[in-house]
């Protein structure tokens, strides 16, 4: 093991215990960090088997570093989260993660005493390839009108299967007659999105 994988394998133990504590939710982390060649498309992945990969250059840039393993480090307490339900919810998972992400980094950056420059994470959130996927859930969100928090936290504990339907239920309790039409109307446009690929 390198000491640039190792230095890396102790944050993400650090960063699995601080999102346990947040979450409430345990991690499925198999305990295995893989350092992938700089040819990898995705900057991590958090595989079926549970290890997580990350590639070589993102773990040498702090601000990519610390973002990518949140990121597969929320993937590892999503719940019920599995390939069937990923293929065919992909933005009911990413986007929530990703958003997760943002949210909960500057408590973990500054629990662990990381300082990364916050226009450069507003860099790397805006070239996000999951921007899409939180455009559509923040309308949701929006329409809804709950704290950005409880949202996404509420939803990543949530089987992935079932988080659609869980939103649509809060509006149906929340809106009758045209403002209920208006919800589903809104659901199904970004389910549109939501339930698509990249």
């Amino acid at each position: 093991m390198t000491a640039l994988q190792m230095a890396a394998q102790q944050d993400l133990e650090k960063i699995r215990q601080m999102i346990e504590d947040i979450t409430g939710l345990p991690s499925r982390w198999s305990g295995t960090l893989n350092v992938d060649p700089v040819s990898s498309v995705a900057w991590g992945v958090k595989h079926w088997s549970c290890n997580i990969s990350i590639r070589e250059d993102v773990l040498r840039r702090l601000d990519q570093r610390w973002t990518t393993m949140i990121h597969e480090s929320l993937h590892a307490v999503s719940t019920e989260l599995n390939l069937d339900a990923f293929r065919t919810n992909r933005g009911w998972e990413e986007g929530v993660i990703e958003q997760t992400q943002r949210i909960l980094r500057s408590y973990v950056l500054v629990d662990l005493n990381i300082a990364i420059d916050n226009a450069r994470l507003r860099d790397i959130d805006r070239l996000s390839a999951y921007n899409n996927y939180i455009r559509e859930l923040e309308r949701l969100r929006a329409h809804l009108g709950i704290e950005i928090d409880k949202f996404y936290l509420d939803l990543i504990s949530i089987p992935l299967m079932q988080r659609s339907q869980h939103i649509r239920d809060i509006g149906e309790a929340r809106f009758t007659g045209s403002a209920a039409r208006a919800w589903i109307h809104l659901l199904e446009d970004a389910n549109r999105v939501l339930r698509s690929p990249l």
